[in-house]
């Protein structure tokens, strides 16, 4: 036996042998090789004894793991023992907590760690645990203790900041359930539960509890008195840099339902006393200014202020003055900004109060009311700004990579909205201070742009007193109550997807976040460019996020219409998103409208989970990384286009931040248009499999039809900019960039690769591949140095080559630039009728519309208009201002110029249904007997095919008359 052993072990070490040598022959020539390789086959004793410690390490995790199954096993023994003990613990002093009840808690937080409240009520995930009869008696114990302990107050010497009782952790745990389960239970209080149930809710964790509104409204004074009192007293006692996190913060973060009722007596404690703190001065004021306090006492209020502040607090109360008193505070600011020496303390002045105004990304930001916001006001501001915050002194972030956001950028940012804001107000005012601006700036770089500005208000200015001379209401111009109340829908998404971003960023920061942040660095995305695209975790919870929302305010129908939350069929409501890398998508201002969830889990399905079309959000309109990348994108003059949200971090990362995503799919118009106005030149960067260079052609012919300048970078087989950044670096895409492919060039080559070319059936089939292209180039010279090319490729003559693209270019389908509007000629009588109606009587026409099927709209000239105006009004989205922003320029030209006509082509609805109906119909008869008539003279034996035709034509016929 022995030297059977001594024989394997010596051929094992003759094969390690063996090995060694080959390894070493291999490295040869490579000093750096030989060095890895002698590292690897002669470890230092450092590594010998981490290797070593290790294990120990190992060993010493699955000791402790083994250790905490045997307790818990004991644990859970005990408590099937002592279940009756769970329910009533039999105290002397009934609110003494038991170990008992406190260990299933816990347990209960183990099994929910995405929640970030107290007041979960989830009960039921003990069942698994510990089955239904325990369950059960901690459902029925914690209802019973909230009433009979009762919470003391901070006012009242209670809890620090950072320190919750657990008694008040369990007595909201039961309140939780209770009111969970009925929540008509709040209504049903006495006065006495409710005043006790206000105390526990101001200990909530991150914000109030979701029935805390209710007994707000149900027991008003009772719970008034207890919000006033603890908010009067964090006024007095609040320390100048520590904000106390309390029920102030709260209200002012999630409370929006009680400020209207709190404001009068926040403005008397305000009015009494500035606070000592300037996060609770902020919060006060944004309370404030979003209740009815009318103008006119803020404006009071502010100027007196800014008599006896100093500082930070006095560009805080010049921002309130200005936003509600213009005509006095902004003379009044300037004079301000001439009594100071310094031109540091200026501009430091000048960032804090602009910032201030608007409202930066800071929590504390308040924002000012909108007086403000007039030609007159704004122009007076954009000069001051300007003067003091200066745009040759601003940070350029274009080539510095990823950065966190200081006062500078957000001062920068909230001082190009002033002219941002000023090119939406219509009418004469606003062009002539648009004027003025341009003429000021004529000598620097800005000149060009607002010189343009001031051309399209002019056009725009032109529309509107053309529609008004025709009778025509432009969607801008009058507003019904329909679309006023579609905008504050619209408002309030904007608002519960800023709040649902802000809920997933917790999430990932926090102690559940941790395995998706190792996955995050294992694709080596930096924290950096983490913070930069908002990333965030949506944990593996069937209704967190719909907790959370619910208690920042927002309604559970918000929350379905944003698509955050989905109703099964059973009835029940979960989170949309559970388990799920979150990435933020973001207009180009930046503010949130939509998500993408990405897996974390390799058997995860769907790979990516994205929000589902909202009024707010549309895919078609939207590009990933815009906010971002804007200004790289205008300053380089060019933009680089991936597929992806991954493609965009990896390519943002490396510093080629003019970069956006088109989410999977090929370009669309209206993204074109939108990625036109910082750029007319672009870079593909797809990967090279099939759909994705189908995807390229789909979008370069798109983006040369929109005027782009395109080119094709193109990638190595099995790559994608993710991969291929992380792989080569940023030198390796930028040389990939250098060399990319200019389109036509790409087109060539690609359908090149796709026919033999060594035969004369694969030259004929390549020309008629690329010949229908030649014929749709619209520049004379261009379409001369395609024939040459393609001559060469196909290895014919260029005279024949050049015979056939004439003979294409008189015979083509309208060219890739055609965007003219369709003359009225091509739109039928019913199309128009029905698109007058759309934008004069939306409600009878929509009702006809929801008659049309897909085949319907084949052929039609108004086909886009009419397909969106459908897809509108099933989303509970339609309006005609709606429909013109979802539009591509040349079908909204069509939809005004139809509607600016004095009165429809056919004025009933449903008789415009009727005629397309008909119309889909006659194609299909005449489809028919063209393929009747093809049979016939083919003379085949195609009885039973005749049959059929005969049969579906005289079915069509049957249609048709009953539409007459």
């Amino acid at each position: 036996m022995e030297g059977g052993r001594a024989k394997r072990k010596r051929k094992l070490s003759e094969h390690s042998r063996v090995l060694r040598a080959k390894l070493k022959s291999i490295c040869v020539g490579s000093s750096e090789l030989e060095a890895r390789l002698e590292q690897l086959l002669t470890p230092s004793p450092e590594n010998i004894e981490y290797k070593k410690q290790e294990q120990r390490w190992k060993r010493q995790a699955a000791a402790r793991t083994k250790k905490q199954a045997e307790q818990f096993e004991k644990d859970k023994a005990y408590v099937l023992g002592h279940v009756d003990l769970i329910r009533d613990p039999k105290f002397p002093q009934p609110s003494d907590l038991s170990r008992l009840q406190w260990y299933l808690h816990h347990k209960i937080r183990e099994k929910s760690n995405g929640t970030t409240k107290w007041t979960d009520g989830r009960w039921r995930e003990l069942i698994p645990i510990f089955g239904e009869p325990v369950a059960e008696a901690y459902r029925d114990g914690a209802m019973a203790y909230w009433r009979k302990y009762k919470p003391v107050l901070r006012s009242e010497g209670g809890r620090t900041a950072n320190q919750t009782p657990g008694s008040v952790i369990f007595g909201l745990s039961g309140l939780g359930i209770e009111f969970g389960a009925n929540a008509d239970h709040v209504r049903r209080l006495d006065g006495t539960e409710a005043a006790l149930a206000s105390r526990y809710a101001l200990d909530e964790l991150n914000g109030f509890p979701n029935w805390f509104q209710t007994l707000f409204e149900v027991h008003r004074d009772t719970v008034r008195k207890t919000v006033l009192g603890e908010i009067e007293w964090e006024l007095k006692t609040g320390e100048p840099d520590k904000d106390t996190n309390y029920v102030l913060s709260d209200i002012s973060w999630s409370g929006q339902w009680a400020w209207d009722d709190l404001a009068p007596d926040l403005f008397a404690l305000l009015e009494a006393q500035e606070p000592k703190n300037g996060a609770h001065l902020h919060q006060l004021l944004k309370i404030i200014q979003g209740s009815q306090i009318s103008d006119a006492q803020i404006a009071q209020l502010a100027k007196r202020r800014i008599a006896s502040v100093a500082g930070e607090r006095l560009a805080d109360w010049y921002a309130v003055w200005v936003g509600v008193s213009p005509d006095l505070a902004i003379p009044s600011l300037e004079r301000h900004f001439a009594s100071i020496s310094d031109d540091k303390d200026r501009t430091e002045f000048a960032m804090r109060f602009i910032t201030k105004l608007w409202g930066s990304r800071d929590s504390e930001s308040f924002g000012a009311r909108s007086a403000f916001i007039t030609p007159k006001h704004l122009l007076s501001l954009y000069f001051a700004m300007h003067e003091y915050i200066r745009a040759s002194d601003d940070i350029d972030r274009a080539d510095g990579g990823v950065y966190s956001p200081e006062l500078r950028d957000d001062a920068q940012n909230a001082r190009n909205r002033i002219l941002q804001e000023l090119i939406k107000i219509p009418g004469k005012d606003a062009f002539l201070a648009l004027q003025a601006i341009a003429e000021k700036s004529q000598q620097t770089p800005s000149y060009g742009y607002l010189e343009l500005q001031c051309k399209q208000k002019a056009e725009q200015d032109a529309v509107r007193m053309l529609a008004q001379k025709f009778g025509v209401a432009l969607p801008e111009m009058e507003e019904t109550d329909e679309q006023r109340t579609n905008a504050a829908e619209r408002e309030t998404l904007l608002n519960v997807h800023e709040a649902a971003a802000a809920w997933f960023r917790e999430q990932l920061a926090g102690q559940a976040g941790a395995r998706i942040r190792r996955q995050i660095d294992a694709r080596g995305i930096t924290d950096a460019t983490s913070q930069a695209l908002g990333l965030g975790f949506a944990p593996n919870s069937r209704d967190a996020l719909k907790a959370a929302l619910l208690a920042n305010g927002f309604s559970q129908g918000v929350l379905l219409r944003a698509g955050l939350i989905v109703q099964r069929d059973d009835g029940s409501v979960v989170d949309r998103f559970r388990n799920r890398l979150m990435i933020p998508i973001c207009r180009d201002s930046g503010s949130v409208i939509a998500f993408g969830g990405r897996a974390v889990d390799p058997d995860q399905q769907p790979k990516y989970l994205n929000s589902p079309e909202t009024p707010i959000y549309s895919k078609g309109r939207t590009l990933y990384g815009l906010n971002l990348s804007k200004n790289a994108i205008r300053q380089r003059k060019f933009a680089i286009l991936v597929e992806g949200y991954f493609d965009f971090a990896q390519v943002y990362q490396a510093g080629f931040e003019g970069v956006v995503a088109s989410c999977g799919t090929a370009l669309t118009p209206q993204q074109a248009q939108q990625l036109r106005r910082f750029t007319n030149k672009v870079v593909l960067s797809f990967d090279p499999d099939t759909a994705g260079q189908g995807a390229a052609a789909k979008s370069c012919e798109m983006l040369v039809a929109e005027g782009f300048a395109v080119n094709v970078a193109v990638l190595p087989a099995g790559d994608d900019p993710d991969t291929f950044v992380r792989k080569t670096g940023a030198s390796g895409y930028a040389e990939l960039l250098e060399h990319s492919t200019p389109y036509l060039e790409y087109l060539l080559d690609r359908a090149a690769a796709a026919h033999n070319l060594n035969t004369d059936e694969g030259r004929v089939s390549f020309l008629g591949d690329m010949l229908p292209v030649a014929g749709r180039i619209p520049d004379a010279a261009m379409r001369d140095r395609f024939a040459d090319r393609l001559a060469f490729k196909a290895r014919v003559t260029d005279e024949v080559v050049r015979a056939e693209i004439r003979r294409a270019v008189v015979q083509r389908q309208p060219a890739l630039t055609n965007r003219e509007v369709p003359s009225f000629g091509q739109v039928t009588k019913a199309e128009k009728g029905l698109i007058w109606l759309l934008v004069h009587q939306p409600a009878d026409a929509l009702g006809a519309l929801a008659a049309l099927d897909g085949p319907d709209f084949d052929g039609l000239a108004s086909r886009s208009a009419l397909e969106i105006a459908r897809k509108l009004n099933e989303d509970k989205g339609f309006s005609p201002s709606a429909l013109l922003e979802r539009l591509t320029m040349v079908d909204a030209q069509l939809v005004t110029a139809i509607a600016s006509e004095g009165e429809a082509h056919v004025s009933d609805a449903h008789e415009c249904v009727r005629s397309l109906k008909c119309r889909r119909w006659e194609r299909e008869s005449a489809a028919i007997q063209r393929e009747i008539d093809r049979l016939q003279e083919a003379g085949a034996d195609a009885g039973e095919k005749l049959q059929e035709l005969l049969v579906r034509k005289y079915d069509v016929i049957r249609r048709i008359n009953t539409l007459i």
